[in-house]
């Protein structure tokens, strides 16, 4: 997921939502640390689809999995002041 697009899907969701909403969950504040997350699932004996198919979702926090801010969390951060 690139940086822009995100901010760029948050942004096209408020545009059609507009007044509308009046609740909003993101699910995911972090991005997922794959190789932390794949070595626990390995572990578990865990199937290798099953890893590959969370890391598809690995991406789309509106932080990295360190817990740097992308721009996206600045758009979300403007909705979440104007409510």
């Amino acid at each position: 997921v690139d940086s822009d697009d995100q901010a760029a899907y948050l942004q096209a969701i408020h545009d059609q939502l507009g007044d509308r909403l009046t609740f909003w969950v993101y699910i995911i504040l972090d991005g997922l640390n794959m190789e932390a997350i794949g070595q626990m699932m390995r572990e578990q004996g865990r199937p290798a689809q099953y890893i590959e198919t969370l890391g598809m979702f690995a991406p789309v926090g509106l932080r990295e999995s360190d817990g740097t801010p992308k721009p996206a969390l600045a758009v979300w951060d403007a909705y979440r002041a104007d409510r």
